[in-house]
């Protein structure tokens, strides 16, 4: 688990200076339990072994279209990421499933190069680079991006566990060796799977002792609630204080909780 208790990693966004972006970039959001042991697979066990002062993860939820405003949004958070990352740090890009046993999978998990210069912070200046430098960053952004154009692609899905992927997230952010872990993660935080539905009712006894067994104690959480014209009717003011109310007593560290 996190060694010391991180300071908010993912800077704000200008709402007001938003460039008009071809791609979306979907950060999801995961609010997620388990009334399991979360399976961890044999690159994940391999992950472990990484030590890494910092981890960056982010929680991707293409199940659902965010309007352009929000598009525009992710795009700029994403593409502000590889300027604020340092040397050893780890990456982590987290794809939302609907099976409730394994609820999420990691697409991507890397550190961060280190440079021959030893430069600390990452820069997409090529001018400070030196050549090897640039082609190895450039190979690092590139993969990641892709990892990110994968998880982006809306799927149609017939659950949404969300509880249960932040608990199986907790579950591995918080056995890995590292002294700081921020998770970024968006969404509707609709949770429908194993039994809760917040399409039917959100404080149901389940639903209730679901998102009770969340631990991301010591874990800096970004968490941004997205308003779907979808399912408007569901995303009450009375949710979107259960969603806050739920990431309170998970222990989540300096949680930065917006809505868009």
């Amino acid at each position: 688990m996190p060694k010391k208790t991180p300071t908010s990693f993912f800077k704000p966004i200008n709402k007001n200076h938003l460039a008009i972006g071809a791609g979306a970039l979907i950060f999801a959001s995961m609010f997620a339990a388990v009334y399991w042991q979360p399976k961890i697979t044999p690159r994940d066990v391999a992950g472990k072994q990484k030590s890494c002062p910092r981890i960056i993860a982010i929680m991707i939820d293409s199940s659902d279209k965010p309007t352009s405003i929000q598009e525009t949004l992710f795009e700029q958070k994403i593409e502000r990421l590889p300027g604020t990352l340092l040397s050893g740090d780890c990456v982590i890009i987290f794809e939302l499933t609907d099976k409730v046993d394994e609820p999420v999978k990691i697409i991507f998990n890397e550190p961060v190069p280190t440079f021959t210069t030893g430069m600390d912070k990452l820069s997409l200046d090529s001018a400070v680079l030196k050549n090897q430098d640039k082609a190895i960053l450039d190979e690092f952004v590139s993969e990641f991006t892709q990892a990110v154009k994968q998880a982006k692609e809306p799927v149609q899905k017939d659950y949404s566990p969300i509880y249960q992927g932040l608990g199986f997230m907790g579950v591995y952010l918080r056995n890995q060796e590292a002294e700081e872990i921020h998770l970024l993660m968006a969404g509707d935080f609709l949770q429908n799977a194993g039994g809760c539905s917040h399409y039917v009712n959100f404080n149901s006894e389940i639903c209730g002792d679901i998102a009770a067994q969340i631990d991301l104690n010591g874990i800096a959480v970004e968490a941004i609630y997205l308003r779907r014209p979808s399912v408007r009717q569901y995303q009450t003011e009375d949710h979107q204080q259960l969603t806050q109310s739920i990431l309170q007593q998970s222990g989540a560290a300096n949680i930065n909780y917006k809505e868009w």
